[in-house]
Order: structure tokens, then C-alpha cells, then sequence
């Protein structure tokens, strides 16, 4: 037997593979298919041991900024704790805090803890449009 890796060798390492994903997903009760995909085994194997192979949904990537001014419009001229926001975008406390510190122009400090909501967008475009009148 040869000390290098030949493509019989990776082939049968493959199936040996895809046969324990197998095993482990049906006593899951799970789809082998799926599990398959999901440890990327190749498509011809996919096909070959569990017939045809699934198609994985895609995520969808949320546009946050979009996410921030909508939910800040929503909650304009209100006063909301760091709890508040948490909630609001279901994120975890640092990320509350990193949202809040990344964006001055929606949360203003009004105490410890306790933030005033404002739509930046609107204030930005009044004052652009102060500037052009002078």
C-alpha cells in the first residue's frame, strides 16, 4: 500500500464518510440528504446514496442600518432604556450598547441608562436643507 493518497483512497475515505453521516442522521431522524449537504459531501455522492439532494434555504442578510432608523422612527421622540433596545432588535446587551454608540445621531444620553430617540435622517435632510436656503 502506498504512503500517499491516491484517488480510490480519497473516494472510499468519501463513502466511508458519508456512510457515518448517514448512520448518525437516521438515528437522529433526520434527512440524510440534508446532512449530507450540510458536511459537504459531494453532490454525485449525495445523488448516488440518498437520491436526489435538497436544496439548502438561503439566509437572508437584514440590512441593519435600515433596521436601526426604521425601528428609531417607530420610537420617535421617545426616551428607551438599553432593555428597550434589546428587545427592539432582538440583539444581546453589547450589541445594544455598540448600536447606540455607533449611532449619536438616533439615541441622545438623556440620564444613566435612559436614551432619547430621534430620526437622524430627517434632522440630517432639515439641516441640509437650512444650509441650501442661506
Amino acid at each position: 500500500m502506498s504512503k500517499f493518497l491516491t484517488p480510490e483512497l480519497i473516494e472510499q475515505q468519501e463513502r466511508l464518510r458519508a456512510h457515518w453521516i448517514i448512520d448518525k442522521a437516521q438515528r437522529n431522524n433526520d434527512d440524510p440528504a440534508k446532512s449530507l449537504t450540510l458536511h459537504a459531501v459531494s453532490r454525485s455522492l449525495i445523488e448516488e446514496l440518498a437520491g436526489a439532494v435538497p436544496e439548502l434555504e438561503r439566509k437572508v442578510k437584514r440590512n441593519k442600518e435600515d433596521n436601526i432608523y426604521a425601528w428609531a422612527s417607530e420610537n420617535l421622540g421617545r426616551n428607551v432604556t438599553i432593555q428597550d433596545v434589546v428587545d427592539g432588535f432582538k440583539v444581546s446587551m453589547p450589541t445594544a450598547y455598540k448600536i447606540i454608540r455607533e449611532h449619536p445621531d438616533c439615541f441622545i444620553k438623556v440620564s444613566w441608562g435612559v436614551y432619547s430617540v430621534r430620526d437622524g435622517r430627517a434632522d440630517r435632510e432639515a439641516a441640509k436643507s437650512n444650509k441650501d436656503d442661506v
